[in-house]
């Protein structure tokens, strides 16, 4: 540490040091803040973003776990995913696997996604739109949402028709 820097830290404390370091992270960031500008380090100190990566996100809803993707940039998307039920075995449900095969087939009219049924027998949600801009907080979430209202009455249907995840 040189001189400058152990008479600052002897005049300002740390806890200061950070928070200006902060506000002038922030003060020089453009309007509006938009989710990928900052970076978090493994220290937690908040760092102006570098990269491309995408921004990967769970969270739960009506009882399901969706796992989404955010690409920004200018072939940015967001992708949601999730299980939303399992195609039952035809001794459990004659009818269901047929009706199953119906939904799946109405759910390639949907304009944003559709239902599949993986390998295992889950059936899963895919859906996609462009990522929005400005890319904030807000105009994310408004775009999650229109996600999954677009999903919703199938989610519904599934639940109470095919049953819930084993």
């Amino acid at each position: 540490m040189g001189a400058g820097e152990a008479a600052r830290s002897a005049e300002v404390p740390a806890a200061e040091v950070e928070l200006s370091e902060l506000v002038g992270l922030l003060a020089g960031a453009p309007l509006p803040l938009e989710i990928g500008h900052f970076d978090v380090d493994e220290r937690g100190k908040l760092l102006t973003r570098m990269t491309d990566h995408p921004i990967r996100f769970t969270f739960d809803y009506a009882g399901f776990h969706f796992e989404g993707r955010l690409q920004r940039g200018d072939a940015g998307r967001i992708d949601l995913s999730a299980a939303l039920g399992v195609l039952p075995y035809t001794a459990e449900q004659p009818w269901g696997r047929a009706f199953l095969a119906r939904l799946l087939e109405r759910s390639a009219e949907l304009p944003s996604g559709r239902l599949e049924l993986a390998e295992d027998g889950v059936i899963r949600m895919a859906a996609s739109k462009p990522s929005p801009e400005p890319c904030t907080a807000v105009s994310v979430m408004a775009v999650v949402t229109a996600l999954l209202l677009e999903f919703r009455p199938y989610a519904e249907v599934l639940r109470y028709s095919v049953g819930a995840l084993r």
